[in-house]
């Protein structure tokens, strides 16, 4: 993570692998939207809130993924500050093993516990009953996880979580975890909506324009179902199909890449059935998926 970058009168944010954003409340406090991965990520904002003689009043996570509020613990065992986010999201932040056990669908090894992304345990509200101070909205844009919600700060400046991915990093994984595909592709067009004067999102750039982003996130979830139907055009299993994509695509995998984008695929599997693209079968003890076409 790097220093406090101001873009708005009250609006600056931490750029880092997850950018965190520092709203201006007046009287040396602010709002902190997102606190990174854990400690380290959290150990940074304090320093640049301390040098700039700032205290956080409470922080809005955009949903309660581990790299959302890795940080929220530790910035709230310094501050006593409250953090809100949507209700659905909230038992995420509480039960951080519910996650990891999500992702691997079952109790996960140990080795792979050890590469999931664990946040410590966070006490976080709904932010329906919160009265947010003026100027700040949200908007619901789920999907990516089972909710999440943009943030609008007073300055027109959005924060968008992980609606978008940057580009180099799609061209290089190809494959991005969304949870429901249907509802990310909705919560695009609600994202083609909004108006304001900058948009950031959380693994991609500060910009001013995001249709390219859409464009380029909507298209990367076509090329992606595209290879899958290459690769059934002959029925597969779900770890055929996994095998196939990664060897077409030259990437070598890990246990943590395996769970996450394991998941992944299983929900990209899910919506490709229930758009018709696919076809899913049981044979000789396998659940087999095939394009609609053969």
């Amino acid at each position: 993570m790097n220093q406090l970058i101001k873009v708005g009168k009250d609006t600056s944010y931490i750029q880092g692998f997850t950018n965190v954003g520092v709203v201006s409340l007046g009287n040396g406090q602010v709002c902190l939207i997102d606190t990174g991965i854990g400690d380290d990520d959290a150990h940074v904002i304090c320093e640049n809130l301390d040098n700039n003689h700032l205290i956080p009043a409470f922080i809005i996570n955009t949903h309660c993924h581990a790299d959302h509020v890795g940080g929220n613990g530790w910035l709230q065992n310094i501050y006593h500050c409250p953090a809100y986010s949507v209700a659905t999201e909230i038992f995420l932040s509480e039960y951080t093993d519910v996650a990891c056990s999500f992702l691997y669908g079952g109790y996960p090894p140990e080795k792979m516990q050890e590469t999931l992304l664990r946040a410590k345990v966070s006490e976080v509200y709904d932010i329906n009953k919160f009265d947010l101070p003026s100027g700040f909205r949200f908007e619901r844009i789920d999907g990516h996880s089972f909710a999440m919600i943009a943030v609008k700060t007073p300055d027109d400046i959005w924060f968008i979580a992980d609606s978008v991915i940057d580009p180099s990093i799609l061209r290089l994984h190809h494959m991005s975890y969304n949870y429901n595909i249907s509802k990310y592709l909705e919560s695009l067009d609600i994202l083609g909506g909004l108006r304001g004067d900058l948009f950031l999102p959380s693994h991609a750039r500060l910009t001013d324009n995001i249709d390219y982003l859409i464009r380029f996130n909507r298209d990367n979830i076509r090329h992606v179902t595209e290879d899958i139907m290459e690769v059934c055009k002959k029925p597969k299993n779900h770890d055929e199909i996994f095998k196939a994509l990664y060897d077409k695509w030259q990437i070598q995998i890990s246990y943590r890449s395996y769970s996450v984008m394991g998941s992944a695929l299983r929900s990209l599997l899910t919506y490709m059935l229930d758009s018709d693209m696919l076809e899913m079968k049981v044979k000789d003890n396998y659940l087999l998926w095939h394009s609609k076409e053969n």
